[in-house]
């Protein structure tokens, strides 16, 4: 197995160019999300709801949850514990463990997380539950979704209606000029 250094880095190859060589041979692919504060909440409200539009809705649910169960979670923080709940409000904050599993008990499902390329995902929630959420760790607090491979097919069908939906219905544009445009596209690329 190769060693990384302390960027992630082996070698010529970055270590989430080998991440994503190992999910793809046991049929899965990493799905990036923006790295900011808010990945966590972001690749969560995608796995659950098919968007990250809900994220600051679920990151301040998540907050709420842990202050009225603050006897569960209080004992892992080494500050305030207030005060960690006020910096975890804003988007900016990074989450990480006690998060994900105040989001495990408040959604009843399990958290299976990739963290280095050739090694299973770990359950890191253990719940037992049949709902289940796949990430990546890449860290620095950072998480992207996992999906497996059919989930991109159907996705890229869906996008692809979608788009003619705007296109002609929103935008007006008849499809003898949306098919120009794809032709001109594929000349091109």
């Amino acid at each position: 197995m190769a060693s990384y250094d302390d960027h992630g880095n082996s070698g010529k190859r970055h270590r989430m160019d080998i991440m994503d060589d190992y999910l793809a041979s046991i049929g899965f692919r990493r799905k990036p999300v923006p790295k900011d504060g808010s990945s966590l909440f972001r690749a969560f409200s995608e796995q659950m709801f098919k968007t990250q539009a809900y994220h600051l809705y679920i990151r301040e649910s998540c907050v709420r949850y842990m202050k009225r169960n603050q006897h569960i979670f209080e004992n892992f923080v080494d500050d305030s514990f207030d005060d960690y709940l006020a910096r975890m409000n804003s988007p900016k904050e990074w989450a990480d463990q006690l998060e994900i599993s105040a989001l495990s008990k408040m959604y009843s499902c399990d958290f299976h997380i990739y963290e280095q390329p050739g090694h299973r995902a770990k359950n890191v929630t253990e719940n037992d539950c049949e709902q289940e959420v796949y990430l990546c760790h890449s860290g620095q607090k950072h998480y992207d979704c996992v999906y497996p491979k059919s989930y991109f097919e159907s996705y890229g069908i869906c996008q692809s209606i979608l788009t003619s939906i705007i296109l002609e219905r929103v935008l007006g544009m008849s499809k003898t000029t949306l098919n120009k445009c794809v032709d001109t596209f594929r000349m091109l690329s």
